[in-house]
């Protein structure tokens, strides 16, 4: 199976439509994106040759996202924030896929997972109070969107910076 191409900016015009969504349709449309984001941020780092691809795709040892999230934080292309960040968003992607009964981002686990995204912790205001984001599907969008740029940004850096 041929990789989806997926870059920040099919993920910009990807965000209007996610908020258009069902909670379902949203978790399993954003995860896979974060899922094939992770893929295309790992290949940028590999040689320029097709028999690479057989390690991302298929049965290939970093095919899954689980894997692809393993690699990224063992080789410090990610921090553990969001190497437990991208954990979640896997979670919050399979429970959604994976039970047909009507589920949303209101109610467990999905709320627990998204409760503990970094995106849910309280942030300083200049007044010196907190803001706390309370929705669950924001934070779970933002958590992917803020991971996205992250790696973008890296990508673009390190193209920069060849020779």
């Amino acid at each position: 199976m041929k990789p989806v191409q997926v870059d920040i900016l099919k993920y910009q015009h990807m965000v209007d439509s996610y908020h258009a969504e069902t909670d379902r349709a949203a978790a399993v449309l954003a995860g896979s994106f974060m899922d094939e984001f992770t893929r295309k941020f790992i290949r940028s780092f590999m040689v320029p040759d097709d028999v690479v691809d057989n390690i991302l795709v298929g049965y290939g040892p970093l095919s899954s996202f689980s894997s692809r999230i393993d690699c990224l934080y063992a080789f410090g292309f990610i921090d553990k924030e969001a190497c437990d960040d991208l954990d979640l968003i896997r979670k919050i992607r399979n429970h959604f896929a994976h039970h047909p009964e009507q589920t949303s981002f209101d109610e467990s686990p999905v709320r627990d997972f998204c409760s503990n995204l970094s995106t849910a912790k309280p942030m300083p205001k200049a007044d010196g109070g907190e803001y706390r984001v309370e929705n669950h599907r924001f934070q779970f969008l933002f958590a992917i969107g803020m991971i996205v740029v992250h790696m973008h940004n890296s990508i673009l850096e390190r193209e920069k910076n060849k020779p």
